[in-house]
């Protein structure tokens, strides 16, 4: 499997082999691979993902996460500025049901995208020291989504009639959701502004604020 070859050639944050597969120097002719695994993401999403390809998206986001982490900035720079953000946003938005192939697909294998999404997301922000992306991804994102995220989980998890076993699955995701958010708002004024609000405004909607307040 060539995704999983390259993730274990960088894993460790080795960088050399991070810029490697972006631009290859000394070739005559170099070739992004890591612009083509996100064409090949963006065109599995756009046929719709399902029991045969969801497996293989995973596969590519968690290849993605290793090509970024460390950080290796160029990687970042590339991804954050893809499609990619918007559509973990609507995978991670997605439940098991709302997927065009829905029909034979395992709810293991659809949370396990999601946390994947959702640890990439996190993964375009490690190392950030100015605004610029936060900025870029608070205009992209759409927070109140992730934030109905955080809220239908913490909720699944009061309820005694839950399946525990799949709400610690989904608590996984969350948690990623939630890292992304304070990183988000460590630079993004009105994203910081709108999650002190949900917390400490007495007008918010108390939900809201045990939410936040349990992660």
């Amino acid at each position: 499997d060539l995704f999983r070859f390259i993730q274990q050639s960088c894993e460790g944050h080795n960088i050399e082999c991070q810029s490697y597969w972006r631009d290859q120097k000394f070739a005559a002719k170099s070739q992004n691979i890591v612009n083509e695994i996100v064409e090949a993401v963006v065109d599995l999403h756009d046929l719709g993902i399902n029991s045969v390809t969801v497996d293989l998206v995973w596969q590519a986001f968690n290849t993605l996460i290793e090509l970024v982490q460390g950080p290796c900035k160029e990687n970042q720079d590339l991804l954050a500025r893809s499609a990619l953000p918007a559509i973990c946003v609507g995978i991670i938005c997605k439940g098991a049901d709302q997927f065009p192939g829905c029909e034979g697909i395992k709810e293991v294998s659809v949370q396990n995208l999601k946390e994947s999404c959702a640890l990439f997301l996190s993964s375009l922000l490690e190392g950030c020291v100015d605004s610029a992306l936060p900025n870029a991804f608070a205009r992209e994102i759409n927070v109140d989504r992730l934030l109905d995220v955080l809220k239908t989980t913490y909720l699944n998890k009061k309820n005694p009639a839950s399946n525990q076993t799949l709400v610690a699955e989904q608590l996984e995701t969350a948690f990623e959701v939630y890292i992304l958010l304070r990183k988000i708002a460590e630079f993004n004024e009105e994203t910081n502004a709108f999650l002190i609000k949900k917390v400490e405004d007495d007008n918010s909607d108390p939900i809201d604020r045990e939410t936040l307040e349990f992660y």
